[in-house]
């Protein structure tokens, strides 16, 4: 049985909670029961119950962003009516290991927070410890493990699941073509990891000038990769050990004489600007929709590729949505403004530490069963890293269709008890 955090609505909200902006804490008494517009400056007093601290820019650059989770954690705490938790906030804008130090001396439970990955870096020595859950908000390569857990939608939730999905349809070989750049270099490692650990093999890299100056080259580049009998006879054995129609016709495919291609999937994780100039650029050279299987981040959610006869059929994961839309409806209603999906990460910590804080603690939140939140199931790994069920999206001329539902559970250890 999944172990799911509780989201009906109630009557009451958090009384209290209290504001760190300065070297002490800011407590002000606070009033009847409020309203959670009038809760999300978390300005009231505190209370005898559990405290979670809350890390965000609460100015600055990123201060709007900062603002918008706040008010999705304080209305997961309205729609739970857990009136016992108390919000201790601190603006990170003004030094990440700065707010850390005061949440953590005004005995906080559990911890949200960081949403940079370098705020994560500098406050994780404070923050981490066996005495308290941090759940980080970035989707950055952030410090997991040690007690910290990542909350963000990562990039490599979706290559994983869609590697995996990429698998399970016998495309075993895979290529990527990126920006010459450090994010590049990032989903470079990122494919690597997630094709090894599914039993593929990567057979072809190649990278363009991130301003797109260079990308009919390094489509043609890609496009005369040549196959490599190694590569295509170490496929066809994974294939081999394998059950299924959909093995049967990817050694078929590598066998005749058609094969072309020195690999089954292209990993696209380019910009949604470059993305549209990259599709016509390999329809220039020779690609043809189902040719090969693309797939890529959720940038490839975008009507301007729709277009492109050459992405009819390739492939992006994102959570379903289990409550997000109708939670987003919420929150424009309650405060007044419209709040993307960067936000939903707060409002499934919120309600996830409201289930966890006063239980046992890291057996508890390693659940391997996961916990069901609104942008759906998701779990911890041991190392911090967060492992979601996502779906497979399929593009189509019309807009995107549901090509593989998530996963309604995870698969479970050899030792449950573990």
């Amino acid at each position: 049985m999944i172990v799911a955090m509780v989201l009906a609505a109630c009557q009451t909200v958090p009384k209290k909670a209290a504001v760190v902006s300065e070297p002490e804490s800011i407590v002000e008494e606070s009033g009847p029961v409020t309203e959670p517009e009038e809760a999300s400056t978390a300005t009231q007093s505190t209370t005898n119950g559990n405290k979670v601290g809350f890390l965000v820019p609460l100015s600055g650059e990123h201060g709007g962003m900062g603002r918008g989770l706040l008010d999705a954690a304080t209305l997961a705490l309205f729609d739970i009516g857990r009136d016992d938790i108390e919000l201790v906030v601190a603006d990170t804008a003004q030094g990440a290991e700065a707010a850390a130090r005061q949440v953590v001396a005004a005995g906080v439970d559990a911890v949200i927070g960081p949403l940079l990955a370098r705020s994560v870096d500098e406050a994780a020595a404070i923050l981490a410890g066996p005495e308290r859950h941090v759940l980080a908000l970035t989707s950055g390569p952030a410090a997991g493990g040690a007690g910290i857990h990542v909350m963000g939608h990562a990039p490599d939730h979706q290559v994983r699941r869609l590697v995996s999905h990429a698998m399970a349809t016998g495309n075993v070989r895979f290529a990527l073509l990126a920006p010459r750049s450090h994010f590049g270099e990032r989903m470079a490692a990122i494919l690597r990891g997630a094709v090894a650990e599914a039993g593929g093999f990567v057979t072809a890299e190649v990278f363009h000038d991130p301003a797109g100056n260079d990308i009919d080259t390094a489509v043609a580049t890609l496009a005369i990769t040549p196959v490599h009998p190694g590569d295509t006879d170490l496929a066809i054995a994974w294939l081999q050990d394998q059950e299924g129609l959909a093995a049967e016709v990817a050694i078929e495919r590598l066998l005749s004489a058609g094969n072309q291609r020195a690999y089954d999937a292209v990993f696209l994780p380019g910009s949604s600007l470059l993305l549209p100039r990259i599709a016509a650029w390999m329809g220039h050279h020779g690609f043809l929709a189902g040719d090969v299987q693309l797939f890529g981040l959720d940038t490839l959610a975008d009507p301007a590729l729709f277009r492109e006869p050459v992405m009819n059929g390739a492939w992006f994961a994102v959570p379903p949505d289990a409550g997000r839309s109708a939670m987003l409806s919420r929150f424009r209603d309650t405060f007044g403004y419209a709040a993307g999906d960067q936000v939903t990460p707060a409002y499934d910590s919120m309600a996830l530490v409201s289930a966890v804080i006063s239980g046992p603690r890291q057996r508890q939140i390693t659940d391997w069963r996961g916990f069901g939140g609104i942008d759906g199931l998701f779990r911890f790994l041991g190392d911090g890293r967060t492992e979601r069920q996502l779906a497979v999206m399929r593009i189509t001329p019309t807009g995107p269709v549901i090509e593989d539902p998530a996963p309604t559970a995870f698969t479970p250890p050899v030792d449950p008890g573990a």
